[in-house]
């Protein structure tokens, strides 16, 4: 089987919310290798026990949000990097990951948004495209 490296990264250690995540990790790793990159390790070894699990180490806080997130992807991307494998699996939530990354990437998108033509703010129009 060829080696893929997977990102998963929760706020919460349960299945309420990750199941149907959890459910596409579980068929991933049976067709292959697969090596998990997480924030919460022993979670995912209780969920999903035939994969190799890499803890992403915690940032440091900083009081500019987008910094810790920067720094917290570009470390994200260092762990894949170094993992040797064919390409990377992701969830929407970890999309800026890719900026740092050296393979190819597939990226599972969960929620479109709200499809409508309303007025985001004072000024700008959100404009939709219904391909559907």
């Amino acid at each position: 089987m060829k080696n893929l490296t997977l990102i998963f990264t929760t706020n919460h250690a349960d299945t309420r919310g990750n199941a149907c995540l959890l459910e596409m990790v579980r068929y991933l790793s049976s067709k292959f290798n697969i090596t998990i990159i997480t924030n919460r390790k022993d979670f995912i070894k209780s969920q999903i026990g035939n994969c190799k699990v890499e803890s992403i180490k915690n940032h440091r806080k900083y009081i500019i949000a987008f910094l810790s997130d920067l720094l917290a992807w570009k470390n994200i991307a260092k762990t894949a990097n170094e993992i040797e494998s064919i390409a990377l699996f992701m969830f929407d939530d970890t999309s800026s990951v890719t900026l740092w990354l050296n393979k190819p990437v597939f990226k599972y998108v969960s929620q479109f948004g709200e499809r409508t033509y309303s007025k985001t703010g004072l000024i700008k129009e959100e404009t939709i495209f219904d391909f559907f």
